[in-house]
């Protein structure tokens, strides 16, 4: 089934903040073991790259190759369904993941933060939410947009990013 894709997204288990450690690490492992699985299966495998706190960095980047492009959710990071924002934990996570693993591409599950670099696709969570799992996707948009913003030093920096759309 998965077949008829180009690639498929490696699972991400959540790895909430309030979490206990072994349970990130479990975590962690899933989606690494499902990946494998897939690949196993010749299904062309995106690693989906999830954190928590900075204790979590000594593990979840780990099994993911050098350059390769991945896929991180800022679902977690934003406001939603009475969940408190987390996203003060989410920069340092990010930042250490582009230290790392180097992507060369970002597929982002959900409206990219302005502080957030490299070469970014953004997926519409709610338009590939599981509450359009029925609906026949009709069309699918990718649009590249123009941002500009200032870096951390009042510099102007300008960039494109890529955005994916399904209707």
């Amino acid at each position: 089934m998965a077949t008829c894709y180009r690639a498929v997204l490696s699972p991400d288990f959540s790895m909430y903040i309030e979490m206990a450690p072994v349970l990130q690490l479990t975590n962690t492992f899933r989606n690494r073991w499902c990946g494998a699985y897939f690949a196993s299966k010749g299904i062309r495998v995106v690693p989906t790259v999830s954190w928590g706190n900075e204790n979590t960095f000594e593990f979840c980047f780990d099994g993911i190759e050098k350059g390769s492009t991945v896929a991180v959710s800022t679902y977690m990071g934003s406001e939603h369904d009475n969940r408190q924002n987390q996203k003060e934990f989410f920069p340092k996570g990010y930042n250490e993941m582009l230290h790392r693993i180097e992507p060369e591409k970002m597929i982002c599950y959900n409206e990219p933060f302005p502080e957030m670099q490299g070469d970014i696709a953004f997926v519409d969570y709610e338009l590939s939410s599981w509450k359009h799992m029925n609906e026949p996707i009709h069309t699918i948009q990718i649009r590249k947009i123009h941002l500009r913003r200032r870096t951390p030093s009042g510099r102007k920096q300008s960039h494109y990013q890529k955005r994916i759309y399904c209707k």
